[in-house]
């Protein structure tokens, strides 16, 4: 309720009636422990629609499966290999190496990596080690993995992290193989390694076989916040990249963050471009309660949620959101702000009418409604009007998804292997490095290069 309606309703009769009956129900919500004074926030899924094609299983499993989470082991080690437990880590190390020359594994290729940072994040390394860690990168990055064909150099990515500019100080190494888009490092394995918020620069290599990569740090964990990308060098990935300072944009503020490999023939689009915020107002605008937007909606991603007040549980998948700031009209009472939230799962479709393409379907929705005594009440209405729209969002979901797909453009026509998503508007990317934050846009991936992932689905 505006301040307009208000006085209005204070200088008429019935209007102080209307007020004061709604101030006693207000008064025995309080009473009996109804109301809050918190923000109230809700989470559902969005269950089967007769509007969308949702993914089957093995879409899902050829879509998201492409993630690796690096949960280092450090000082534990020995109890995953016990004939370590009494090694030195440098002596480790040199174990672990000569086994992956001999018997080349994606395991083994873990171990080498936690191993390394066993004695990278501890200091600046001496000269033994130094040699011992250089080895270790030169195998792990070139030495191939018993699927890769004679003909094929190994994929590889990787990134040093130093603690200090001009690459001093302590250090993480993170390191990408064959067959997998991202690997992600969140807050829980920098503070293992005591380098959260203590990121200043950092090095970017690949290997001949591939053709780009991608390092991004984030400021806040799970890839929110601010973010700083920096690129392989174009047109010659194999030569390093070294960033001695990550710039003060970034510095000493990262938390979490994405190696991601990158393809030659790619198609990106930030999903910003074509969802017009008129689309979204004539789509909200109609739902029950809701006066106006009253701001931008927010174009964003929700990375491998984990629950939570304000995400989904579902960590194996990852997801567009849109977060849509509304004003929400209660009668006879105070106008409140929320937040409605909507997440999307983009996939490419494996069936013979879909194969190729980009489909999606809305998966889970939310809100977010300020503190005060109906935020409740104002957030259990948003929660049960928002499955009226369902129709109208899935058919805009499907109008954005055609002209992400190509409809009357040739350069965006699939049939494409994957999809994968990046942070802001990678179309102002033009350099080495780019700044942002992930709330400002995000941006769709697709890939038409045949992987190992896409023969699961019958797209090989």
């Amino acid at each position: 309720m505006r301040k307009s309606e208000i006085e209005r309703m204070l200088v008429d009769s019935e209007g102080i009636k209307r007020l004061t009956e709604s101030a006693n129900l207000v008064r025995q919500s309080v009473e009996t422990g109804e109301a809050t004074t918190k923000p109230s926030r809700g989470i559902r899924t969005a269950g089967p629609s007769p509007f969308a094609i949702r993914a089957t299983q093995e879409e899902i499993k050829a879509n998201d499966l492409t993630n690796i989470r690096r949960r280092g082991i450090l000082a534990n080690i020995g109890k995953f290999l016990p004939e370590l437990a009494n090694e030195t880590a440098q002596k480790a190390l040199s174990i672990l190496t000569e086994e992956y020359q001999r018997h080349p594994s994606e395991a083994n290729q873990f171990l080498i990596q936690d191993a390394i940072n066993r004695l990278t994040h501890v200091g600046e390394l001496d000269a033994e080690s130094k040699k011992i860690v250089s080895k270790a990168i030169e195998v792990l990055t070139s030495v191939k993995l018993p699927n890769q064909g004679s003909g094929q150099d190994k994929d590889s990515l990787w990134s040093n992290l130093y603690e200090h500019s001009d690459f001093r100080g302590r250090s993480i190494f993170a390191y990408l193989g064959p067959d997998s888009i991202y690997q992600s490092i969140q807050k829980s394995y920098l503070q293992n390694v005591d380098l959260h918020d203590k990121i200043s620069s950092l090095t970017l290599d690949a290997s001949a076989g591939e053709v780009r990569g991608d390092i991004i740090l984030f400021q806040d964990d799970r890839f929110f916040g601010r973010f700083t990308s920096v690129r392989t060098t174009i047109n010659n990935p194999t030569q390093q990249v070294s960033a001695s300072y990550v710039g003060d944009f970034i510095n000493d503020r990262t938390s979490s963050l994405l190696l991601v490999r990158r393809y030659g023939d790619e198609d990106i689009r930030a999903l910003g471009d074509p969802i017009s915020k008129a689309l979204i107002s004539n789509i909200i605008g109609g739902t029950e309660g809701i006066r106006e937007l009253r701001g931008d909606p927010i174009f964003t991603w929700d990375m491998w949620p984990t629950g939570g007040d304000s995400h989904p549980n579902d960590p194996d998948k990852r997801f567009v959101q849109i977060k849509i700031p509304v004003v929400i009209d209660v009668p006879d009472w105070f106008d409140y702000d929320a937040e409605i939230w909507l997440w999307f799962y983009l996939y490419i479709g494996a069936t013979p009418l879909g194969g190729g393409h980009l489909r999606g379907y809305l998966a889970y929705y939310g809100a977010w409604v300020e503190a005060g005594l109906k935020s409740g009440s104002v957030l259990n209405g948003i929660m049960e009007a928002l499955p009226d729209k369902f129709g109208e969002i899935e058919t805009a979901l499907d109008a954005v998804l055609s002209t992400i797909n190509g409809a009357g453009r040739l350069p965006m026509q699939g049939p494409f292997t994957a999809v994968y998503l990046l942070p802001g508007d990678q179309g102002l990317f033009t350099g080495m490095a780019m700044e942002g934050n992930v709330g400002d846009n995000v941006s769709v991936v697709l890939v038409r290069r045949q992987f190992p992932l896409a023969s699961s689905i019958g797209l090989a």
